[in-house]
Parts: C-alpha cells; structure tokens; sequence
C-alpha cells in the first residue's frame, strides 16, 4: 500500500529555479532538435524517488538508443495531481520507440496510454529551443497547480536538470550595452510571472562593466547577437 507522503521542503517550480533552466537551455554546448513530452497512466505513483527512478531508467535506455545524445529535463504536475516530463534531446529518437520505452518503465498496461501517453516532436529551429522553453515556460505560468507539489506528493526532488557538459564551463563575455538587451528580453518573461524588476535583479549577474552568460554555445552567442 503506498504511503502518504507529506509535503516535503521543495514546494514549486520557482521562478528561480524556471530562470536557472532557461539559462541552461539558452548556453548548452548543442542544437536541441526534438521535443518529448512523457505522462502516466491513470494510476500512478505518488513519491518523487520513485517518479524519477522512471525518468532515470528512460534516460538510461534513451542514451543507448542515441549515443551521445545530449539532454535537459523538467516536470510539471497535471491538474489530476500526476507529473509528466519535458525532454529536450540533440538527437531524433522516434515516437514508437519513445511510447514502447516509456510504457515499458511505468509498467503501464494500459493501451490508451500507450497510444496517447507520450509525444515527440521536432523542435521549430535548432537555435530556437531557448525560445521555445522560454514560450512553454510563459504559457503554464498562469496555470499555478502544475507548479506547486500536491499535498499526496512526496519527496518530490528537483524540478528539473540535464545530462553532464550540457553546459560548456568557458564563459563568454559581452559589454554593458549587449547585457541590457538581455536583461530587458528577460524582463518581459519574468514580469508576465509577475516578478518585481527589484526581485529579479538581484538574481542577474552584471555590473557597469558589463555581463556574463555561461555556457557559449552558438545557440546562446547568437541570441545575444540578435538581442
């Protein structure tokens, strides 16, 4: 019998925690070129170890189907209190083998979730994924119970993380004038969450003397160009 887990000390997907993931997204060190969308049956479980366990042994099987593949992950809660998984991925993996894997992992049994249970798609441009996490992020932002952990949910863990040297240690520097327009397309996505310029200051790095964005990947350089 599954126990009842009681709140445990991560409450949300924080706007930090949504800042820090974009900033993952916009510096990783390869082009993202599909989008998987993974969910659970009717029943599903309801403690966080072992949700991640699942997503874990997914991405366990996903980098032996592509090797090399580069990832970035996170989880949102349905309104019927059930979480599901965001999966960037660098490498095309089909959706029947996503579907088979997945059913598999959850130990499902149920054929309607093995047709409709997951989705794949390819992301619109290699150098757009930053921009497309950013318009999800802004779409479900409004929606405040995929954010918040449920009351029956335990030990719920990160809310979301990537696979190793996703994001290149070297950094990339540019001058005051360049970080402004950064900041100020970041400005727009926090103030829709309605994050004070205030708060979300004190969580940007910059000075007089300019910014930093870390990472340096060509998808993060030319976003910095284009702003």
């Amino acid at each position: 019998m599954e126990r009842d887990w009681k709140r445990g000390e991560v409450k949300e997907f924080s706007w930090r925690s949504q800042r820090n993931l974009l900033r993952a997204v916009f510096n990783a060190g390869c082009d993202f070129v599909g989008w998987i969308c993974l969910t659970y049956p009717a029943e599903f479980p309801r403690d966080g170890v072992l949700v991640k366990g699942h997503l874990d042994e997914f991405l366990h099987e996903l980098r032996r189907e592509a090797p090399g593949v580069q990832y970035l992950w996170c989880m949102e809660f349905q309104e019927r209190g059930a979480p599901h998984f965001h999966v960037l991925v660098s490498a095309w993996v089909s959706r029947v083998w996503v579907a088979r894997t997945w059913f598999r992992i959850v130990d499902s049994g149920d054929a309607k979730h093995l047709r409709a249970g997951t989705k794949v798609q390819r992301v619109k441009s290699r150098e757009g994924a930053g921009q497309e996490m950013a318009a999800v992020l802004k779409r479900y932002s409004a929606k405040k119970e995929q954010k918040l952990v449920p009351e029956t949910f335990g030990r719920v863990g990160r809310f979301w993380g990537c696979s190793y040297g996703l994001v290149p240690k070297e950094t990339v520097e540019r001058s005051h004038e360049e970080g402004d327009g950064a900041w100020r397309a970041l400005r727009k996505l926090l103030e829709h969450r309605g994050v004070t310029v205030g708060q979300a200051r004190k969580g940007v790095q910059g000075g007089r003397k300019g910014y930093r964005v870390y990472g340096g990947s060509e998808a993060g350089r030319r976003v910095l160009e284009e702003l």
